[in-house]
């Protein structure tokens, strides 16, 4: 290292620039020395480099062409391949620090030629130096002094202006005092004795009052379908409670208000349900009548029911006594939405019924009708009644049996016809026996 005064740059031409912006803590009004590391091109490291600073052609104004007069600078004249950056330093005095009224707060630019020692070529290097030196500190306290969220500081060259962030929101806080400058210019606090702050002091707000609204779920019998629900919320602010889906029932009727306004009194909205009823499928109705043929009814009706558009068949019953003869109406059809009726009409059994077969046994002819067909045969032939020798009161007194015995065998049927010819026939043979009876 070495104090170079007055040296000139190289006298070469560059053959190529390259510039840099810097920023460096520093206060000239500090008296420190100040001291700052020069970054190299990339093309320039690993290099052995050589260079020269003029105190007079090298410097000038920050980011301006006006020249900087400075008084001496330490550096060393060569780099090593080492070295990956340069650096310079020098004093405040004579250089930042002219007096209290000539201060350099805001920084230089400065221009170096390295030259590669091993081709000679060389490079021109722009540094742009900025001193960062100015600072306001913004606070945020409560009524105590206690600190409700870390400070900002805003930072920048002493001489331009600054603004701190707007007072942020603090949950649970109101802002109630400002105390300094939220805008203004950085000031120099070594030269002032002062720093510059920025104090938000906040008040605590009251917790907001709370409003509670209850939803209950019961039947029409007043039991409880579901667990109740609560919500909560600041005083005068909207609510809105819904109902629940509830399976099996539906809902019936609201008691209370299901939106409204959070207030300091408990509100309470019952939700009331009803049970769901399954449809009842539509019906169809058929009804059957049993009849003889002179439209009696022989027992009771039947009824049949069905879903509208199921198939029904009636079924034709057996009936002691009676045979069906016809229906009046379908035996077979679908159900509908108009009641059909269907008639079954039976008329009373003959006394042959037919055997297993189906047929209808023959009729026994009577002795009159054997003897029809009988050739003729005269009296001589006949009988006389003491040949006969036939008691008559017992012969009208078989005969009456037989009539008694013919009567119980009959059907109960209501058909006399049959029978009443073979009494006749009988009570006139015993009348006949009698008359012979008397004439001997």
């Amino acid at each position: 290292m070495g104090l170079f005064l007055f040296i000139q740059p190289l006298d070469v031409s560059a053959q190529s620039e390259t510039e840099y912006d810097l920023k460096v803590n520093y206060n000239p009004a500090s008296f420190e020395k100040f001291k700052v590391n020069l970054p190299l091109p990339e093309e320039l490291k690993n290099q052995e480099l050589e260079y020269e600073i003029s105190l007079t052609a090298s410097f000038f104004s920050y980011k301006s062409n006006a020249p900087l007069r400075m008084k001496s600078v330490d550096y060393s004249h060569t780099i090593s391949p080492a070295s990956e950056q340069n650096s310079i330093q020098m004093s405040a005095i004579n250089n930042f620090f002219k007096s209290s009224s000539d201060i350099n707060y805001q920084g230089f630019t400065i221009f170096i030629d390295y030259q590669n020692k091993a081709d000679g070529t060389v490079t021109r290097v722009w540094y742009n130096i900025k001193f960062i030196n100015g600072l306001v500190t913004a606070y945020y306290l409560d009524e105590n002094g206690s600190e409700l969220v870390p400070p900002f500081q805003a930072i920048g060259t002493i001489g331009e202006p600054y603004a701190v962030q707007a007072a942020p929101q603090i949950p649970g806080y109101s802002l109630v005092n400002i105390e300094g400058a939220e805008q203004g210019i950085y000031t120099d606090p070594i030269l002032t004795n002062q720093t510059q702050e920025v104090i938000y002091t906040y008040t605590a707000e009251s917790a907001p009052q709370k409003g509670q609204v209850i939803a209950s779920f019961v039947d029409e019998n007043g039991d409880k379908l579901a667990e109740p629900e609560s919500i909560e919320g600041e005083v005068g602010q909207a609510y809105q409670i819904e109902a629940k889906q509830l399976e099996g029932y539906q809902l019936k009727t609201i008691h209370g208000e299901q939106k409204g306004l959070f207030s300091l009194e408990q509100q309470n909205v019952q939700f009331v349900y009803e049970k769901l009823v399954e449809p009842v499928a539509a019906k169809g109705q058929v009804t059957v009548h049993f009849l003889d043929e002179e439209g009696k009814k022989l027992t009771d009706d039947f009824v049949m029911q069905g879903e509208l558009g199921v198939p029904y068949e009636v079924k034709v019953e057996s009936i002691t006594g009676y045979q069906f003869k016809e229906n009046i109406g379908e035996l077979a059809g679908t159900f509908s939405d108009t009641n059909s009726e269907v008639t079954l009409v039976y008329e009373k059994e003959s006394i042959h019924r037919p055997d297993e077969s189906g047929n209808t046994p023959r009729e026994e002819p009577t002795q009159a009708e054997e003897n029809k067909d009988a050739p003729y045969q005269p009296e001589s032939a006949i009988k006389t009644n003491s040949q006969i020798n036939v008691d008559p009161i017992a012969l009208v007194s078989s005969s009456l049996e037989n009539v008694a015995r013919f009567k119980q065998a009959l059907p109960a049927t209501g058909d006399h016809s049959g029978w009443a010819a073979s009494l006749l026939g009988l009570l006139a043979a015993a009348i006949g026996a009698f008359y012979l009876y008397k004439k001997q």
